[in-house]
């Protein structure tokens, strides 16, 4: 995986002007926590809430948690503005909302790198994911996705299910078959650039159990982190999204056995009643690599 971020599962959402909520996660085991200047805050508090943002970025120490900032997608009025409130410091990250094209990425990674520049610190640091949440952005996934080749800092996909139902006229379900094509296009394009495939808020919080079953959906598919509205959602993500030591330890059995094969000129070998070959090593290797990362 190309994001030298780590492994990171679980991205809770809070409006950019509640600074409790922000100091409350401070203290959770949660990876990623986002201060929401879009959806999040009202338009009569844009204003307020960026300046609440970076009074939290000064202000709180987060540990090893990342925070980033959701900005307003770069059609609204809003967006530079949003950008502009940070340079006295910098979040670990920026959110695009509602990506559409690859000239928004280009655009916000140039801002951000002259701010790095402005701020002395290291070029590349703060991290770009673009919200998919658009039929518009999913038809242009493939050049978002390619952006990452010119701006290595692109280190993300992020699927929003709401607006992407919305914007095709589609009645949201709780089996989701209406977003199971979105779902698998933005998993594909991820992996295909490297980079984090992130799943959509499960918006009932106090359905854990759906939460449980929906976030196990999405690990099938691929995805490897998802967004959470609620502290208490966040337990759950982590541990269906995290490798259990059956996995672990089944994935190194089969890697170990696959070796063997290998040196005894076998390509092709049954085991525990499986047919295995080189797709299975790879699937293997990446429950290693993403056990290593957490």
């Amino acid at each position: 995986m190309k994001s030298n971020l780590g492994m990171r599962r679980s991205f809770l959402f809070m409006p950019a002007t509640d600074r409790p909520k922000a100091e409350k996660a401070a203290t959770i085991e949660v990876d990623v926590v986002v201060l929401d200047l879009e959806d999040g805050t009202a338009l009569s508090r844009k204003e307020e809430a960026r300046q609440t943002a970076l009074t939290i970025l000064k202000e709180i120490a987060f540990g090893n948690r990342l925070v980033m900032v959701r900005i307003n997608d770069l059609r609204s009025p809003f967006w530079q503005d949003d950008l502009a409130a940070f340079s006295e410091k910098m979040p670990d990250g920026i959110v695009i909302a509602k990506t559409e094209a690859s000239s928004e990425v280009e655009m916000v990674a140039a801002y951000i790198e002259e701010q790095e520049q402005k701020l002395g610190i290291e070029l590349g640091r703060t991290k770009l994911f673009a919200v998919i949440e658009s039929s518009k952005g999913l038809v242009s996934i493939r050049e978002i996705a390619m952006c990452t080749q010119t701006f290595p800092r692109l280190s993300g996909l992020i699927f929003g299910a709401e607006d992407y139902a919305g914007s095709i006229g589609a009645t949201r379900t709780k089996e989701g078959v209406e977003i199971l094509f979105a779902r698998s296009r933005v998993v594909m394009f991820a992996k295909a650039f490297g980079l984090d495939a992130i799943d959509t808020i499960y918006g009932n919080f106090k359905d854990l159990a759906g939460l449980e079953v929906e976030t196990n959906l999405v690990k099938n598919l691929g995805f490897t982190g998802k967004l959470a509205i609620h502290p208490c959602q966040v337990p759950v993500i982590h541990q269906v999204l995290r490798p259990s030591e059956k996995e672990i330890e089944e994935a190194r059995q089969l890697i170990n056995a696959y070796k063997d094969h290998q040196k005894n000129g076998h390509g092709v070998f049954s085991w525990n009643g499986r047919m295995i070959d080189a797709p299975n090593i790879i699937q293997a290797e990446e429950i290693i690599i993403r056990a290593n990362l957490l």
